[in-house]
């Protein structure tokens, strides 16, 4: 037992000595993660503050610490501090520093991009926020990539400065999740059509706001966190909305080389909203696309048709009912024994009523109600009327008397017979007096036509005279 003691003595000293040296460590990153929600909200205030004047096609230097190689001479390109703006044509590429607390080093940069905006509008433009471990390479200073990126001949002569570029970002772990993976973020001007960039021989059409970043010998990330975007390659393309991102794959020279992915729901914890909240439009990211919007994305990415069932498009139309209003609660309208829920305000719920045939095309959610997209009241055919019908006949025509079917002068039929008396039949008939004819036959006393003519008597059909 004393040996055993004797043993554990100098193992016992040894781990306490380990933890007495690695307790400064400890307190020392405990410290650090304390003070990261601090040097992230003052590096965002501080690039929002300083860079306010940015202008169009212009870089500005938001938070240290930034290295910049241009394409002019370096004398005339002054891009050193916190501040400082410059052309972006004249950037052949950036590089910006990782989150070093000790230091209070977090890079920032910022540019206000014309892309494909019309030149009309110089102060609507595309804001995009570098930040963290990230490298870009001006595409239109490297003539030799320019061929491998999805673009028209005509579309690359007009290619604005700083709209085709190569960027990459390390995927190194934040100390505090308020910081966000190193990347960068991309806003459209609100209210103007959707703005092309090609990022990583990528063609990104985006309408709103994507955070975006790639690991070269990995994968390039495009995240939505607002509106959506169009996002294609060489190989295929893929569509992404708020809530949602598609992965590509991409060489070690950062050049995307893979199919754009389905998109899939984002993880919100990758989404740090700190970023989003110092933008020149702040957003809030909202939570993750469910398993059912996913699979409505999906199909219509699979399908090629219009997407539908997510926004920020139209609702589906996936059902049609049509038939007579059986019941209104509230929003609700029952019709052939199903109801649909209306939105509150919804016009269309005034052209309803119980009793009233009307047609519906709704769209089914996500906890299987349903939702109008279409109403129309249905209009009932007209009554058709047979011809022929009715008791009224205008004088000389063909109808139906006091005793028999005729008109005042025309065709009819008496009591006993059909004849003809001045026209073709008279007042009482078709026919004159009772009978086709007179009373005994069809004509004249004897017979049909004149006096001595052929007509019917009582006893049946002869001559009369020599007529």
């Amino acid at each position: 037992m004393k040996k055993l003691s004797v043993f554990l003595m100098p193992f016992a000293l040894l781990v306490a000595a380990f933890f007495i040296a690695a307790t400064p460590k400890l307190q020392e990153v405990e410290a650090q993660a304390d003070m990261c929600p601090q040097l992230v909200s003052t590096a965002l205030e501080t690039t929002n503050e300083a860079c306010d004047s940015t202008g169009r096609n212009r870089a500005c230097y938001g938070h240290a610490l930034l290295e910049a190689e241009s394409t002019t001479d370096s004398n005339t390109f002054v891009f050193q501090q916190v501040g400082d703006q410059v052309d972006v044509e004249n950037i052949r590429s950036l590089r910006l520093s990782e989150l070093n607390v000790a230091a209070n080093y977090w890079g920032i940069a910022l540019m206000r991009l014309q892309a494909n905006l019309p030149s009309t509008k110089p102060g609507s433009n595309v804001t995009v926020l570098m930040f963290g471990n990230v490298a870009l390479q001006n595409t239109l200073q490297s003539d030799t990539r320019l061929g491998s990126l999805p673009i028209s001949d005509d579309e690359r002569s007009q290619l604005q400065s700083m709209q085709a570029f190569y960027f990459q970002s390390d995927d190194e772990a934040q100390l505090c999740p308020e910081v966000p993976a190193s990347g960068m973020v991309i806003q459209t001007p609100e209210g103007e059509a959707r703005v092309r960039l090609w990022i990583n021989g990528v063609r990104i059409d985006l309408g709103s706001t994507a955070y975006i970043r790639s690991q070269p010998g990995n994968e390039m990330i495009i995240s939505l966190v607002e509106g959506s975007a169009q996002i294609s390659t060489t190989r295929g393309s893929s569509v992404a909305v708020a809530g949602s991102e598609v992965l590509i794959d991409v060489d070690t020279q950062g050049q995307a080389v893979g199919i754009p992915s389905l998109p899939q729901a984002y993880n919100l914890a990758d989404i740090p909203p700190s970023i989003f909240a110092h933008l020149e439009r702040p957003i809030s990211p909202p939570p993750p696309l469910s398993d059912f919007q996913v699979l409505r994305l999906q199909q219509g990415v699979i399908s090629g048709e219009a997407i539908c069932g997510v926004d920020p498009y139209p609702l589906c139309v996936d059902v049609s009912l049509e038939g007579t209003v059986q019941a209104i609660n509230g929003q609700v309208v029952t019709i052939n024994n199903t109801d649909v829920i209306f939105a509150v305000g919804d016009p269309n719920l005034s052209t309803v009523q119980v009793g009233r045939p009307i047609h519906i095309d709704a769209a089914v959610n996500e906890d299987g109600s349903l939702t109008p997209v279409n109403v129309s009241v249905v209009t009932p055919p007209p009554t058709l009327v047979p011809p022929g019908s009715g008791n009224t006949n205008p004088p000389g025509g063909m109808g139906m008397g006091d005793d028999g079917m005729g008109s005042d002068d025309g065709m009819g039929m008496g009591d006993d017979g059909m004849g003809m008396g001045d026209g073709m039949g008279s007042d009482d008939g078709m026919g004159m007096g009772d009978g086709m004819g007179s009373d005994d036959g069809m004509g004249s006393d004897d017979g049909m036509g004149s006096d001595d003519g052929m007509g019917m008597g009582d006893d049946g059909m002869g001559m009369g005279g020599n007529d």
